[in-house]
């Protein structure tokens, strides 16, 4: 690039910008799977090929002065430690971000309305035929007989 007459520190920051976020972002995608029990062996493997990748290092020694990468290696610590119990065949507990509990219990409140329809019961008895129609979701229910 200084052959040409660019400044190499103008796109050089960038692409280094760029792979730090897009790294970032992989793994947060990642830590929210392994909380669910999801993906962890893609999360251990992508995290070990960070480490002997030359990614960090490459991030960490070529920093243009004003670039921060110091918490990449905090984030792939925090992964070793997320994965390193699923992988040891530990129990562990699933977590969820509170935006999926939000949306899966939209999801059922949908459900339950679109299933829940008006219910009718006839029973014939010697007295006559009875029956019960009813909201099963409001829990309202009418009895009705007939001779």
């Amino acid at each position: 690039m200084r052959k040409i007459g660019q400044d190499p520190h103008i796109d050089y920051s960038v692409t280094l910008e760029r792979i730090y976020r897009e790294t970032c972002n992989h793994l947060d995608s990642l830590a929210a799977h392994v909380g669910e029990g999801k993906n962890v062996l893609e999360a251990s493997l992508f995290v070990r090929w960070l480490e002997f990748s030359g990614v960090m290092r490459l991030l960490s020694h070529h920093a243009v002065p004003g670039q921060d990468f110091s918490a990449l290696p905090a984030k792939v610590e925090s992964m070793h430690d997320l994965c390193r119990p699923h992988l040891q065949g530990q129990r562990v507990e699933k977590s969820y971000r509170e935006s999926d509990i939000v949306e899966i219990k939209t999801m059922l409140e949908k459900l339950v309305a679109a299933v829940a329809r008006p219910a009718v019961v006839t029973a014939v008895t010697t007295n006559g035929v009875k029956s019960i129609n009813g909201d099963l979701v409001n829990n309202r229910f009418r009895l009705s007989q007939r001779s």
